[in-house]
């Protein structure tokens, strides 16, 4: 059993850091320097037969507990749901890694203020399939095989 595993700090629906305002993205980039990502623990965790299992820290964000992240806010940013229980991307993240059925969810930065057109834009896929195939406009913008991901199954 792990405890305190994948400690990502997060903000739901930010995709760029935003020190002014104690935002920092929406992905499975930023932790602190004692933990690590959620996929970096995944990957070293689950294809042991000894795992038991892990306590993500936390469910939920929550008021308190400042790290260099959140000043001046002073909500957590750990949590794989905000305070108000809706899912981050890291939700989506341990999702695909868990679920025996299909699961994608894609997330994407092209809405974002400023972005220009013919620029370049962040794309995330948390997904359990083989590989992903990104559309624009219905033109292929290629396609990735996804790493080998051991599902959980339970057992």
């Amino acid at each position: 059993m792990d405890t305190e595993m994948g400690s990502t700090v997060t903000t739901r629906g930010i995709y760029e850091k935003d020190s002014v305002r104690a935002y920092v993205p929406d992905q499975d980039i930023t932790f602190p320097w004692w933990a690590s990502t959620a996929e970096t623990w995944w990957k070293l965790c689950a294809p042991n037969d000894w795992w038991m299992g892990g306590f993500v820290w936390t469910g939920f964000d929550y008021r308190g507990e400042p790290t260099p992240y959140q000043w001046p806010n002073i909500n957590s940013h750990f949590g794989i749901m905000d305070m108000c229980g809706f899912p981050k991307n890291i939700y989506y993240y341990y999702q695909s890694v868990v679920d025996e059925q299909g699961c994608i969810a894609y997330f994407a930065a092209l809405e974002l203020e400023g972005i220009r057109r013919n620029s370049r834009s962040m794309c995330w896929v948390n997904t359990n399939a083989d590989n992903v195939e990104l559309f624009l406009n219905g033109k292929s913008l290629g396609k990735k095989i996804c790493p080998v991901t051991v599902i959980y199954n339970g057992q």
